[in-house]
Order: structure tokens, then sequence, then C-alpha cells
């Protein structure tokens, strides 16, 4: 059987004592009732929509004694969510109930201990859906065990600021996909969930079947020279030109921010080698075209010996020949 919560919360995820104000009144919580401004025609199709899937209920003490004070006395036949409470098997998490002393008809077995295995049991007899109602605590537990196929909520616009959560006991990140979703009128809305599966699900499969640190490494290097030879085919360049930027496309995107910063600094550091280089060539230049004039300047010098040292000084190459690192990076540029 497929395991199914139905809760209602409010947008600060509290879930305690939604329909009336001395509901659940545990832990000093007074705002009650939540539910009832917004609670229109849409909502309840969706609530009379949960109940006709019900194959079979699974209750927390608390929800179990409150619905089994309320339900009974709805005869109506009419009311499709009565009539499927009544005749549904019911099952208790509580380690003070007798089975003999249940209240609620048709309740066949109240599990006291090794609560996990014990709904795991019961989960692999027969088909359909096992619905979870309310039942704070034992949601707690059938989270944190990851024992749920789904969840069903119906959020609605209103905050209380305090009390009992759907996910008050959670103890790492968990993710969900929505199978479906529907706005009320009222604003409210209905949304199914479906466990997604986590990279730290992920990760602690991996130790369970024996992986390491070091084959995670290794699969990675694979991966990497995978990429790196695939940029070579398509280029026909080498791939150290391109493996910064391939990676920084195909990795997580925590590690793109990193990768690209890398990517840029190794493009900047190539544009400075490239206008070293041609400073340097530019330099060696100069010096040619220096060595090639001076013996025009001697034999001018010899000509014209009573020339001044300062006139002599002004025949000095200058940048107008072009000869300066400046007019390197005007090229570059």
């Amino acid at each position: 059987m497929r395991l199914v919560a139905h809760e209602f919360m409010t947008l600060d995820g509290v879930m305690q004592g939604p329909g009336r104000r001395d509901e659940d009144t545990e832990g000093g919580f007074r705002w009650g009732g939540w539910v009832a401004p917004s609670f229109d025609e849409a909502v309840g199709e969706v609530v009379s929509g949960w109940f006709e899937r019900t194959d079979a209920l699974l209750f927390g003490r608390r929800t179990y004694d409150m619905m089994a004070g309320y339900w009974p006395q709805v005869t109506d036949d009419g009311d499709p969510v009565a009539q499927r409470l009544s005749t549904a098997p019911k099952h208790v998490v509580s380690t003070t109930l007798r089975l003999d002393e249940a209240p609620w008809a048709v309740t066949e077995s109240v599990i006291a201990d090794d609560v996990p295995e014990r709904i795991r049991a019961l989960k692999s007899t027969g088909d359909g859906e096992l619905q979870v109602h309310g039942s704070w605590r034992l949601l707690q537990t059938l989270i944190a065990e990851h024992l749920l196929d789904e969840l069903r909520l119906i959020v609605f616009p209103v905050i209380v600021g305090e009390g009992k959560r759907v996910f008050d006991r959670v103890t790492q990140p968990t993710g969900f996909e929505v199978a479906g979703a529907r706005v009320a009128p009222s604003g409210a809305v209905a949304m199914s969930l479906t466990p997604a599966r986590s990279s730290t699900a992920a990760r602690s499969r991996s130790r369970r079947s024996g992986a390491t640190s070091t084959d995670v490494a290794q699969r990675r290097a694979a991966a990497l020279a995978s990429m790196r030879l695939a940029a070579r085919t398509r280029t026909g360049r080498q791939p150290a030109s391109v493996s910064l930027a391939t990676i920084a496309g195909s990795r997580p995107a925590r590690m793109r921010p990193r990768l690209t910063r890398n990517a840029g600094l190794l493009r900047r550091s190539r544009r400075s080698r490239a206008k070293r280089s041609a400073i340097v060539s530019q330099r060696e230049r100069c010096t040619q075209s220096a060595s090639a004039r001076m013996p025009r300047r001697r034999a001018s010098s010899t000509t014209s010996a009573t020339k001044t040292p300062s006139a002599t000084k002004s025949r000095a190459p200058s940048s107008a020949t072009g000869c300066t690192p400046t007019d390197a990076l005007r090229e570059m540029s």
C-alpha cells in the first residue's frame, strides 16, 4: 500500500488546530480554527477527493480520539467522508490504547512498539492507499524514516506564528516533486508532493553500496578526460585552452562561478603574456634600428665638430620613430 499523509497547513508551516479554536490547545496554542475563512467549495472538493481514495487509515492516538468522538455521530448517508471513515480499516500508533478498548468501529490494530518496522509491514499488505490525517507526532516519525510515498497539503493564506509544524524535526534537507496543484478562489493552495531523490540520499546509497571517495574521484577524473577528448575532437586543438570552459558548463551550479573565474584569470594571463612579448619584440626592433643609425650620427659629428652636446642629443631617437613600448601596447589594443 502507498502511505499518503494529508495535512492542512498555514503559510508558516503550522498544522495545529485547523478546525476549531479548542481543537488542540497543547503548548498554549490559542489560534485554532484558522482554516474557516478560506475553506470554500473548491477546498471541500479536494478533501472529498482525498477520502474517495481511502483504503485504510493510520492515526496517532490524539487524532484518533478526536475523530472517533465526532465522525461516528455523522449518520448522513450522503456524506461520503463520514461513510468512508466509518467503514475503512483503522490502525492506531499508541502505547496506552488497548485494541479491545478501541472506541471506533473497524479498528484493526494498535501499534505500540517498533513503529517504523510495523508500518513497513503494514504497507506491504494489499494495494491502495494507507492514509494519515493530522497525527502530528506520527507524521514526524514518518518523515524522519522516509516512509511517506506522498504528502498532500492544503496551504491556507494565514500565519499564526507558533504551533506544531508539518516539518518540525527535519534533520537533513529533503526535496519534493510537485505531482499536482490547484489554487482555490479563496487563495488556499492544494498540492500533492512526492519525495525527490536528493544528492544527500544518493551519497548515502553510495556509502551503503561500498563506494569510496577514491572511487568517486576516479569517476570524476575519467569524466574530465572524456570531456577533454571530446573538446579536442570538435576543435582540433589541445584541450587545455577549453577545458575550464567545458567543465564550467558541465559541473553542478555551485561549482560554476569558481570555474568561470578561473577561466577568466587564464584568459587575462594569456593576454598579459602576449603584451609582454610584443613589448620585448618592439624593444629589440628599436635596438636594431638605433644600431643601424649609429654610423650616420658619428659621421655627422666629425663634420660638425662645433655643434653643442645638446644639439647632438636632439638627434637621438625619439618616440616619433615608433620605437617605444607604448606603441606595442597600442598595437595590442
